[in-house]
């Protein structure tokens, strides 16, 4: 997970972060319901843009981000419902 701040360097790893957690945050984003729900994506989309909105990369690594997600989206969507499920209100997720 990258520092807080903008301008930043990223290497391979914070690349990963930010391209994997805006996944995630994308595929939560159609399931918010109410207040409650609203509140925790906001906290995490805030936290997502105080370590991400703004920072350098290597194209090469973002190159092998991508190509790791292409390989990996159904997991994306595994981790927005565990994460989800740890919400107020919300129950376990369950398994596909």
């Amino acid at each position: 997970m990258p520092a807080v701040g903008a301008g930043q360097h990223l290497e391979l790893s914070g690349v990963r972060y930010c391209v994997f957690q805006e996944a995630r945050l994308r595929a939560m984003k159609p399931d918010v319901r109410g207040t409650d729900d609203t509140r925790a994506y906001n906290k995490l989309a805030q936290d997502f843009n105080s370590r991400c909105s703004d920072y350098f990369y290597r194209d090469s690594d973002l190159d092998m981000v991508k190509a790791e997600m292409a390989r990996n989206s159904q997991r994306f969507t595994a981790d927005a419902k565990r994460i989800m499920s740890a919400w107020p209100g919300r129950g376990p997720a369950t398994a596909p």
